[in-house]
Parts: C-alpha cells; sequence; structure tokens
C-alpha cells in the first residue's frame, strides 16, 4: 500500500481531479488543506471510491515558514502508523504522469530507496543560515507597502545579527531537497521518532520545508538509500530525483505553469519517457484543457 500526502490551498476542481486520479485500492490519500484556504469548506465534500481519504484543516500554512513541516509532520505521523511501502508528498497542483499500475510496479521494483531532489546551485553560507531564528515568520513572501518593506528590514537587521552571533565555524556540509519527494517506510518511522528533534532545529527557521528531511537522511546516514543523489542546478538536462517534473528554467522566479500548447505538451511527453512520475505546476484557472490532456494519458495509458 502507498500513502499520498498532499497539501492544498486553491482550485477545489482541479484537487477533485487529482484524488480521482490517486483513487485506487493499492493507495490510501490523507489531505492538508491550509486552514486559511477559500476551499476548506468544499474540502470536506471531497469523497473517493477505493482509497481512504483522511482530511486535516487545522493547519494555517505559511509560506517559507515552519508550518509547511507541521503540515507534512502530521500526515506522516498518522500514516506510519499502518507502515506503508511508500509515502509520497505532493502538492494540490501536480498531477500524476503514469496510470497508477506504472507508478505501483516502479516502487515495487525499486524497493528501500529515497526519492529527492537535492539542490546544487545554493551556497552552503545560506543554507546554513535558513535554521537560524526569524522574526515575523508569516510574512516571508514579498508584498507590497510600507508594512512589508518594515518587516523586510527588520528581518534583515535581525538576521544580520543572527549571522554575527553564531561565530563557531560550521564545516559539516549541509543539504536541502524539494520538499515534494517520495520516502519509504523506513524513513517516515524516523521521522516521527525524531519529530521534537526536529521541531527544535527547524522550528523558528525559514525554508525549513527543503532542510529537515535532508538532515535527517545525513544524520542517520542513509545516503545509500537515495535513489538519486546528484544535485540539480535548474537545467533542463538535469534529471530531479524526486520523479517530479519541475521546470525551473522557464518559470523565472517561480515554476513554470504548464499550458495546452504544443511546445509544453511535448515536454511533459519528453518527461514521461525519461521516467518522470509525477509533474507540477497545473493551475486550472490559467489552463484546463492540459489537465484533461494529461488526465487522458493517465486514464488510457497512452
Amino acid at each position: 500500500m502507498h500513502a499520498y500526502l498532499v497539501i492544498a490551498n486553491k482550485n477545489i476542481e482541479q484537487l477533485r481531479v487529482l484524488l480521482n486520479l490517486l483513487d485506487n485500492v493499492n493507495n490510501d490519500i490523507y489531505l492538508t488543506v491550509d486552514a486559511k484556504s477559500d476551499i476548506v469548506e468544499d474540502a470536506h465534500k471531497l469523497t473517493t471510491k477505493y482509497s481512504k481519504l483522511v482530511l486535516f484543516d487545522n493547519i494555517s500554512i505559511y509560506w517559507g515558514e515552519f508550518s509547511q513541516v507541521q503540515a507534512e509532520m502530521q500526515m506522516i505521523e498518522l500514516a506510519a502508523r499502518d507502515h506503508y511501502q511508500y509515502y509520497h508528498i505532493i502538492s494540490g497542483i501536480d498531477l500524476p504522469l503514469q496510470p497508477q499500475s506504472v507508478i505501483k510496479r516502479f516502487f515495487d521494483q525499486n524497493p528501500n530507496k529515497e526519492f529527492l531532489t537535492f539542490a546544487g546551485t545554493i551556497p552552503q553560507s545560506i543554507i546554513r543560515r535558513r535554521k537560524f531564528p526569524r522574526i515575523f515568520r508569516h510574512h516571508y513572501r514579498p508584498e507590497s507597502g510600507y508594512k512589508w518593506k518594515s518587516i523586510h528590514l527588520l528581518q534583515r537587521v535581525w538576521l544580520a545579527f543572527q549571522i554575527l552571533i553564531h561565530l563557531s565555524p560550521n564545516h559539516k556540509k549541509e543539504f536541502i531537497a524539494s520538499n515534494w519527494c517520495s520516502i519509504d517506510d523506513h524513513l517516515a518511522q524516523i521521522l516521527v521518532l525524531d519529530k521534537e528533534k526536529i521541531v527544535k532545529r527547524f522550528s523558528k527557521g525559514y525554508l525549513v520545508d527543503e532542510a529537515f528531511i535532508p538532515w535527517i537522511v545525513d544524520q542517520h546516514n542513509l545516503w545509500s538509500r537515495i535513489y538519486y543523489s546528484k544535485p540539480m542546478h535548474n537545467q533542463e538536462s538535469d534529471f530531479q530525483g524526486n520523479l517530479r517534473y519541475i521546470n525551473w528554467w522557464d518559470g523565472e522566479i517561480n515554476p513554470k505553469i504548464f499550458k495546452n500548447v504544443d511546445l509544453d505538451i511535448a515536454e511533459l511527453k519528453r518527461a514521461r519517457r525519461r521516467g518522470y512520475l509525477f509533474a507540477r505546476k497545473f493551475d486550472d484557472h490559467v489552463d484546463s484543457k492540459i489537465i484533461e490532456k494529461v488526465v487522458k494519458w493517465v486514464e488510457e495509458g497512452d
């Protein structure tokens, strides 16, 4: 059995499509909806035919803040009680690129592995600073206006102070990886056992959702279990070890949103041939036709 751990905050109809594609006798689905989202009420009406569906709506999730880790950990902690073969953390704007039979067969053929995409472009000094305590942790996303500028200035002053007081050298390499990943039961159980260590180390940091699982991997020397450890440099030629095709190179700051145009359709087909099992981003408010096309690929096994 597999557990799909889904984090969503918008696009209820697109989320319904995703759940339908995951709904399978071999899967259970754990869904966290951002408590401040306007889809919370509608999310309670979502149903599945084959999979157990567990809904959480108790956490307000803020970009870059520890609440993202909390959302992931509450699902991992509950799901780990049932000892699934694999746990897949995905967002509500992801889609599978392959039928469930193909996905299951792949993981059956690759047991005891962890599927993470490691970042290769961020300096160690920046990675280490992510765990430094921050203030105004609900205000990491750039905003407009005097209030944001004031908060941003205070954040920079406080970070400079944190850097100053962390005078002892740290020569141990640290790692970050995409929070969207697939892990096996061995790692899931370790995460549950080390929950308090994770809270202590990361609860006041910045973008720590990309840091806590790699830290656990390193602490427990699980590197031999990593399916593909070569870091990504945000180039199309890279292979993303979490098996999620995410186009960072054409999307400026944020990942590209796929559309129903020949270029994107060809790109997603190449991704399927290269072995990717999932992709993001899709947005039915931007282009619903590409979602319909991917659904057809998955349902018909094309």
